[in-house]
C-alpha cells in the first residue's frame, strides 16, 4: 500500500463516521425509527441493503477457498441457498411486512400463545445474540483480519508505543472502533444508507481486481488453458455442475435438504428486518427478489474468476501456505495485481463489505436485546429514547464479543459450516408455521434445542465417539464395518460436513413434528386473532379458515401466486447462467439463457404492476 492508497482508504473512514453523525438524527426518535428506519423503505433500498449485508468481507475469502480447493462448482457450498431465497421471497416476504412487529422474535409471540410463546421469544433472541455472534459476526471479523494482514504485510505480531501487541487484536480494536460507532450512532437508517453506497465501492472494487488479474495471466483464453494444464485443477475446475468429488455430495444435499432446513429459508433475522422495514408489501417482495437474484446470481462472478487466477498467480508449488490457508490468496491478489490507487479502492470496498455485514449484525442483535429483552420483560414503559440509548450501549458490548471470538478463530469456511450444523433442523418449522396453524411454540423449541444436541453428537469428538458406539450397540452385527466407516473415514471426510447436516436436519425435523402432535395447539382466540392479521394463506390453514370466516385481502396486500413464484425462478436461473458464461468469456453460450431472463423478467415485472 502507497501513500495515496493510505488517503483514499481514510477519506472512506472519516466520510462513513460523518455520515454515522447525519443519520443519528434521523434514528434518535423510536424503537422504529432506530431499527427500522420507520417501515419507509424502498425496494432497491432494502433489497441492495441485502446484497450489501450478505456480500460481507468474509464472502469472497469464502468463494476463493471453494474454487481453489474444487473448481467452480465449489461455489455449490454457497449457491445452495438459491432455492430459499426464491421462498423467501414469493411465499413469505410480504407476510413479514403485514405483521407489523419489530423483530423476528416478536414475530413468535404473535404466532404463539401465553407463557411457551414468550419463552419462545426471548430464547429466540437469546439464542441468536449469543450462539449467533459467537459464529456469524466473529468470522465475518475474522475474514478482515486476514485481509488487513495481507494487504498491510503484518507480521503475527507489531510494536506499538514500545508494547508487543497481536497483530490480529489491533486490526479488530481498530476495524470495530469505527464500525462500532458508526452502527450505534446512525441506526438503521445509517445501516440501509450506507449499505447502497458500500454496495457500489465493493462491487466496482472486486469487479476491478478481477479485471487486473485476468490481464495479469493473460486474459480468458489464457486462464482457461493454464488452468486445464494445471494437475492440481483441470478442465474440471470449470464445471459448474459437479460431476464427481465431495461437491457432488454437498450439491445434492443443498437441492434435496438444505434449502428447506436453513435457519433463512423463510427470510427470517437479519432479512426480516428489511422486510418489515419495506413501505408496503410489494416492495417487501420486489426488494427481496432484487438481494437475491443480486447476491447469488450476479455479484459471485467477479470472486469465482478472480480465484481461478489466484491459481496461476499463486500456485501451491510456490507458495506452500495456501494449503492450509488459501483464503489469504483474495488479499495477496490486491497486492499483486492492481496499480497504486486502486489497490485503496479495493481495500476500502472490502472494508465497506466489512461494514456493512457488521452494521448489520449488530444493529439486529441490539433490537432483539432491546425489543425482544430488555423493553418486553424488564422495563416495559420507559421514553421511547431511553430505548435507543439502550440500544447503542448494547451494540457496542456485542460488538467486543464479536471482536474477541474473531481472535480466536482460524477459518472462515470452518465457523460458517458450523453455524450451518447447529442450525441445520430449524428450517422445516420455520417454513410451516406460516402454512400450518398446528405448528406451536414447542415445536420451535424442539427444533432449537434437537439441531443443538444433534450438532454437538456429530462435532464434538467425545460425542462422536459415544454417538458411534451407541449406533454400533443397535445396529445388526454385519453392518459394524460400515458403521465404523460412516463414523471413521465419511464424517472425517471433505463431504462430512454435508452427511452431518442431513442427520441432523432429518433428526431435528422428525422430533419437532413429533413434539407437534403430542402437545396442545397454540390457542384458538390468539390463532384467531394471528390469521385476521396476517392472513396466511395454504391449505394448512382451512380449519382456522373456516373458524374465522373470509378475511379479504386490502388493494395493496399480496397474495401468493404461482406464476409470479415460476416467473421469478426462471429470471433467476436464466440470469445466473448467462452472467456466468458472460463473466467466463462463452459469449454464444450467453444468448440464450438472456433471452429467456429477459422474457421471464418482463412477464414477473407485469405480475408486479396489478399491485399498489
Amino acid at each position: 500500500m502507497q501513500s495515496f492508497d493510505w488517503i483514499v482508504l481514510g477519506l472512506y473512514m472519516v466520510s462513513q463516521l460523518a455520515l454515522g453523525v447525519y443519520c443519528s438524527r434521523r434514528s434518535g426518535d423510536s424503537v422504529e425509527d432506530y431499527f427500522l428506519a420507520g417501515r419507509k423503505l424502498t425496494w432497491w433500498l432494502l433489497g441492495t441493503s441485502m446484497v450489501a449485508t450478505a456480500f460481507a468481507s468474509d464472502t469472497p475469502l469464502f468463494i476463493t477457498k471453494l474454487v481453489r480447493q474444487y473448481g467452480i462448482s465449489g461455489a455449490w457450498y454457497y449457491w445452495n441457498a438459491s432455492l430459499n431465497g426464491l421462498l423467501a421471497a414469493f411465499m413469505v416476504s410480504y407476510l413479514w411486512r403485514r405483521t407489523r412487529v419489530v423483530s423476528d422474535a416478536e414475530f413468535r409471540e404473535l404466532r404463539y400463545s401465553g407463557r411457551a410463546g414468550k419463552a419462545v421469544r426471548g430464547g429466540w433472541a437469546i439464542y441468536w445474540v449469543t450462539v449467533s455472534t459467537l459464529f456469524s459476526l466473529a468470522w465475518v471479523i475474522l475474514a478482515m483480519v486476514k485481509i488487513s494482514k495481507a494487504v498491510f504485510d503484518l507480521s503475527d505480531t507489531i510494536t506499538i508505543a514500545g508494547f508487543e501487541l497481536s497483530s490480529s487484536v489491533v486490526i479488530v480494536i481498530g476495524s470495530l472502533l469505527v464500525t462500532g460507532i458508526y452502527s450505534a450512532m446512525s441506526g438503521f437508517w445509517g445501516v440501509i444508507i450506507t449499505d447502497f453506497i458500500q454496495f457500489i465501492i465493493a462491487f466496482v472494487g472486486t469487479g476491478l481486481l478481477a479485471w487486473y488479474a485476468v490481464d495479469h495471466v493473460g486474459g480468458l483464453d489464457a486462464l482457461r488453458t493454464q488452468i486445464s494444464a494445471l494437475p492440481e485443477a483441470g478442465p474440471k475446475f470449470f464445471e459448474v455442475i459437479p460431476s464427481a468429488g465431495p461437491v457432488l455430495v454437498v450439491f445434492w444435499v443443498g437441492l434435496t435438504v438444505q434449502w428447506w432446513s436453513s435457519m433463512w429459508v423463510d427470510g427470517g433475522m437479519m432479512m426480516a428486518q428489511r422486510s418489515l422495514a419495506a413501505k408496503s408489501e410489494k416492495h417487501a417482495e420486489i426488494g427481496r427478489y432484487w438481494g437475491h437474484l443480486a447476491q447469488i446470481g450476479i455479484i459471485v462472478w467477479p470472486w469465482i474468476i478472480a480465484a481461478l487466477c489466484s491459481l496461476i498467480i499463486f500456485p501451491i508449488s510456490e507458495y506452500p501456505q495456501l494449503a492450509t490457508d488459501p483464503e489469504s490468496a483474495y488479499p495477496m491478489l490486491i497486492l499483486k495485481v492492481l496499480p497504486v490507487g486502486l489497490r485503496g479502492v479495493v481495500v476500502a470496498g472490502l472494508f465497506a463489505a466489512f461494514m456493512s455485514s457488521v452494521t448489520t449484525l449488530l444493529n439486529t442483535k441490539s433490537s432483539y436485546v432491546v425489543n425482544d429483552l430488555y423493553r418486553r420483560f424488564l422495563v416495559k414503559e420507559a421514553d421511547p429514547k431511553h430505548y435507543v440509548r439502550v440500544g447503542r450501549i448494547v451494540t457496542i458490548v456485542i460488538m467486543l464479543i464479536g471482536g474477541y471470538m474473531a481472535t480466536t478463530s482460524k477459518s472462515v469456511l470452518g465457523l460458517s459450516q458450523l453455524m450451518a450444523q447447529f442450525t441445520g433442523g430449524v428450517g422445516a418449522i420455520f417454513v410451516l408455521r406460516w402454512l400450518w396453524w398446528r405448528i406451536n411454540a414447542w415445536s420451535e423449541i424442539t427444533a432449537y434445542l434437537s439441531s443443538g444436541f444433534f450438532g454437538i453428537m456429530l462435532n464434538v469428538g467425545p460425542c462422536v465417539a459415544l454417538t458411534h458406539r451407541v449406533v454400533r450397540a443397535f445396529s445388526p452385527a454385519s453392518f459394524d464395518p460400515r458403521v465404523d466407516t460412516f463414523f471413521l473415514e465419511t464424517l472425517t471426510g471433505p463431504e462430512g460436513w454435508a452427511y452431518r447436516l442431513v442427520i441432523i436436519a432429518l433428526s431435528a425435523t422428525i422430533a419437532s413434528l413429533v413434539v407437534t402432535l403430542l402437545t396442545p395447539p397454540t390457542e384458538t382466540e390468539h390463532l384467531h386473532r394471528f390469521y385476521r392479521q396476517v392472513k396466511p394463506y395454504g391449505p394448512g390453514w382451512a380449519k382456522v379458515r373456516r373458524d374465522v370466516g373470509p378475511v379479504p385481502l386490502l388493494p395493496n396486500q399480496l397474495s401468493f401466486d404461482w406464476k409470479r413464484l415460476a416467473a421469478g425462478g426462471v429470471c433467476f436461473y436464466a440470469t445466473f447462467w448467462a452472467i456466468g458464461k458472460l463473466t467466463l468469456g462463452f459469449w454464444g453460450a450467453a444468448v440464450a439463457p438472456g433471452i429467456i431472463a429477459a422474457i421471464s423478467g418482463v412477464v414477473l415485472y407485469r405480475q408486479w404492476r396489478k399491485f399498489a
